[in-house]
């Protein structure tokens, strides 16, 4: 390429051409691509919810995974509380905050379970047991659909 008399030709490959660091981690499949409708959720986008979205996302990625298939798929309200920068306090505040996070998570995983996403999810309490009336929630299990892995298995 000439541009004003100066030949640059060796700069415009160097800038068109991917990294090496790119193409090993491209042909390891190590390198996320989320489905776009993973992002269309039923919750405000407040700086908040758009972290939690993230992390959640994150995760179910990171579950499809050919290494993490034989996972539990456990999510535990306590990493997304301190991903988030949730204090664990025990005021009215705190708790009632903690309490709206759940159902923005229980919305975004229905939602993501309509669409396809996973298959189902199920709210667990410290014993892996579905918790009685009030006991606290503590993680989520995710049951991702079977195909989602068997395709990140053939891509290896």
């Amino acid at each position: 390429i000439i541009l004003n008399g100066k030949e640059y030709f060796e700069e415009y490959i160097y800038i068109l051409d991917k990294s090496p660091l790119w193409k090993y981690a491209d042909s390891k499949n190590q390198i996320s691509r989320p489905p776009v409708n993973m992002l269309d959720v039923p919750a405000s986008l407040t700086r908040e919810n758009v972290m939690l979205v993230g992390y959640l996302t994150q995760r179910i990625i990171d579950m499809q995974s050919p290494e993490e298939r034989r996972g539990k798929h456990i999510i535990r309200y306590d990493t997304i509380f301190e991903y988030l920068k949730i204090k664990n306090k025990n005021d009215n505040s705190t708790l009632t905050k903690k309490k709206r996070i759940r159902q923005t998570v229980r919305a975004i995983l229905e939602e993501w379970k309509r669409k396809g996403i996973i298959n189902d999810f199920q709210e667990l309490g410290e014993d892996d047991k579905p918790p009685k009336s009030r006991a606290p929630i503590a993680k989520i299990k995710i049951t991702l659909p079977q195909k989602k892995i068997e395709s990140a298995k053939n891509n290896q």
